[in-house]
């Protein structure tokens, strides 16, 4: 007789383990995808003494940072705890 199996050990109880993610929205990269009369404000800034293009996008849900500008100005790094699902023109 094969052994017994404690209950809910079986694979068939386990539900699958589903990613969440947040929802985001870019509507512009690079500003020179920008079209012209969009809503966007564009200047040079200084962050940590650096002067850097700054994209004010009035219709994006977040605001985002590439990982190489905020390593290139000497940011923080953080890891969130929820991941983001992004949705921009370039994919």
């Amino acid at each position: 007789m094969p052994p017994k199996q404690a209950q809910g050990s079986n694979q068939h109880n386990q539900k699958p383990k589903v990613a969440h993610f947040k929802p985001g929205r870019v509507h512009y990269t690079t500003l020179e995808d920008v079209s012209e009369g969009a809503q966007v404000m564009a200047g040079t800034f200084s962050v940590h003494n650096h002067p850097i293009t700054i994209l004010f996008d009035s219709g994006a849900s977040h605001t985002f940072i590439s990982k190489e500008c905020a390593m290139r100005l000497g940011l923080e790094i953080e890891s969130m705890a929820i991941s983001y699902n992004i949705q921009s023109p370039g994919g």
